[in-house]
């Protein structure tokens, strides 16, 4: 519980200087390829939060780190400050509620799709396209494949989910026959 509070302060820091810069993509871009990195990374996460190695080598690391990505002034120094304060595994917190304050901000809502099979582009845009005469917004859509569905659509956005699988279906008969309501 902990955590999340102290990522969605960082994160809202992150927001504001952002928005007051005009460059909440770009920061949002670069965060999310540091947590990246960082969760891809098991021996760079221990040399950033092991108490055993010097304050002073973690941040020379975080400064030849930050070069060799071409990290912004301000997102190296955000990165630099969350060694600092030891707040560097919440870095994927952060970056997740970053992003929804983002689109929050920018009237962006995010979707995914499930499908058992892969889809079509034509399917896709007019999926994204009722997405966002539904929600009044502009989406962004992700797909997924999950065989498991067997058929249909499962999409999520936000927390509206509409569940239009196969799976689902004869789940939901299935639940008929054992209450004996077919006649």
């Amino acid at each position: 519980m902990i955590s999340k509070v102290v990522a969605k302060r960082y994160a809202k820091a992150l927001f504001v200087i952002g928005k007051e810069e005009d460059k909440l993509e770009a920061y949002q871009q670069e965060l999310n390829g540091f947590a990246q990195i960082l969760q891809g990374s098991p021996e760079l996460r221990d040399a950033l939060t092991n108490p055993v190695y010097p304050t002073d080598m973690k941040a020379r690391l975080m400064s030849d780190l930050a070069v060799t990505l071409k990290l912004s002034p301000i997102m190296s120094n955000f990165v630099k400050l969350l060694v600092e304060k030891r707040r560097i595994l919440f870095v994927p917190h952060i970056a997740e509620l970053h992003q929804k304050l983002a689109d929050e901000f920018m009237g962006v809502k995010r979707a995914v799709v499930t499908a058992a099979i892969s889809l079509a582009e034509d399917v896709k845009q007019s999926v994204q396209k009722a997405l966002e005469k539904v929600t009044g917004k502009k989406v962004i859509l992700s797909t997924e494949e999950d065989p498991s569905i067997i058929g249909g659509l499962v999409v999520r956005a936000g927390d509206m989910v509409w569940d239009g699988s196969v799976r689902t279906q004869l789940w939901d008969i299935k639940e008929i026959i054992k209450r004996g309501e077919v006649s």
